[in-house]
């Protein structure tokens, strides 16, 4: 009991002392891009009981925010919704997160292309924004718990068996990363059983082309749990 009274506490000191960052969006822009996401930071979902602040900027950094994500309570887990504008197609979006309990800021090494009246995501399949609390983690899509994939031959061509277990029936999202952080291709994104699973990617995008050679990040998603892990593509 007087743990948690002391947990509580520090928390209520740290939000006491929280300096947040002043973001604001710019204006007399003429297109608008939207994303539904769900963002994860060191592998926990958020959502904005915390008053966190996620913001999406251009080229212009800090001075060039182009959005503050809304918060919306959607069943079963929630989503952030960033209408991002802007004037030119392909200009490159970053992200930021405030963290308010800790009072710092986190960039995400995800990257988007800004496109005109483009929708990302649904309500009910949203993206994914990966935040970590250190640079080294932020480096890449992380590879926490990547043992519990199993990823076979790696590296491969032209096909590679990605297996794991669940412990419990649950919903899965597993997809296909390049280093920039963009998602190539989605192979699941519903309910699966108890048990093994074996997935086969054959190097092909979204689009049904063949991607090039290179390294590539197997990011499996789970409720409470971000799984990710390299494979390597030769030709």
């Amino acid at each position: 009991m007087k743990y948690h009274i002391f947990v509580l506490l520090v928390i209520c000191s740290l939000a006491l002392y929280a300096d947040p960052p002043v973001w604001e969006p710019i204006t007399g822009t003429e297109f608008s891009m939207i994303l539904f996401a769900r963002i994860a930071y060191n592998e926990t979902y958020l959502t904005n009981n915390n008053q966190h602040i996620v913001a999406a900027f251009g080229p212009g950094g800090d001075e060039d925010c182009r959005c503050i994500a809304d918060w919306q309570d959607y069943d079963p887990y929630g989503f952030w919704c960033f209408n991002i504008v802007g004037n030119t197609d392909g200009e490159m979006i970053t992200f930021k997160f405030y963290n308010s309990i800790t009072d710092n800021i986190y960039e995400c090494p995800q990257i988007y292309e800004f496109l005109d009246n483009a929708n990302i995501g649904s309500p009910s399949s949203p993206d994914e924004l990966i935040f970590y609390s250190s640079s080294e983690q932020n480096s890449e899509l992380s590879l926490y718990n990547s043992t519990k994939l199993n990823i076979y031959p790696n590296p491969f061509n032209p096909d590679t068996n990605i297996n794991f277990n669940l412990k419990e029936a649950q919903k899965v999202n597993l997809s296909i990363y390049n280093l920039k952080g963009q998602r190539i291709i989605n192979l699941i994104n519903g309910m699966l059983p108890e048990g093994t699973h074996r997935v086969v990617w054959n190097g092909i995008d979204q689009l049904d082309h063949k991607v090039s050679s290179g390294i590539y990040l197997i990011k499996l998603s789970l409720p409470y749990t971000i799984i990710t892990q390299k494979t390597l593509l030769l030709k």
